[in-house]
């Protein structure tokens, strides 16, 4: 079986990867993959052992290299042993008979026309809403700054009494001395 797998599928990176992405790949799919880290899936200690095998084979540049033939001559045989194509079928020659059969007739939509704009009330005077929202925004913007400096809400959020319990609480609900 270790002859047909792939240590480099396994690792995730190409053959012509360097040595540094190999083993950057193989520490990061460790991390990934540990079982420790997923104790509920039954497969992640045989992904593990696959990983482990992959990092084994490709680790060195003297395993990499034999590991590097044995895949070239896989490929090769792979390629002696596999039938050509099978050859498509011969055209099959069928005798065309022409039907005159008139085309159905096309049901055409009654035209649309586009509603007419409706004129300006010459009595009406509506605000400009889009001036004003935009000032209401920037207003918004530059009050609320003021406002907060002010306020002084530089400062960290006082601790509340709680009534409930008799004790001063922090803004994040941990009690605290006073």
């Amino acid at each position: 079986m270790a002859e047909t797998r792939n240590p480099y599928e396994i690792l995730r990176v190409s053959e012509a990867a360097t040595e540094q992405d190999i083993k950057r790949s193989h520490r990061q799919l460790v991390v990934e993959n540990h079982p420790d880290t997923h104790p509920d899936d039954p497969n992640a200690e045989q992904r593990m052992k696959d990983i482990n095998w992959a990092w084994g084979e490709l680790g060195t540049p003297e395993k990499r290299a034999a590991t590097d033939d044995r895949l070239k001559a896989a490929r090769q045989q792979a390629r002696a042993n596999v039938p050509p194509p099978p050859a498509p079928p011969p055209p099959v020659a069928r005798q065309q008979t022409k039907v005159n059969v008139p085309p159905p007739p096309r049901a055409t939509p009654p035209p649309t026309r586009a509603p007419a704009p409706i004129p300006p009330d010459p009595q009406r005077s509506d605000p400009p809403w889009g001036a004003i929202l935009f000032g209401l925004g920037l207003m918004g913007v530059l009050f609320g700054s003021a406002a907060a400096s002010q306020s002084g809400s530089t400062r960290a959020p006082r601790a509340r009494w709680d009534s409930s319990v008799g004790r001063y609480r922090d803004p994040d609900g941990r009690f605290t001395r006073r």
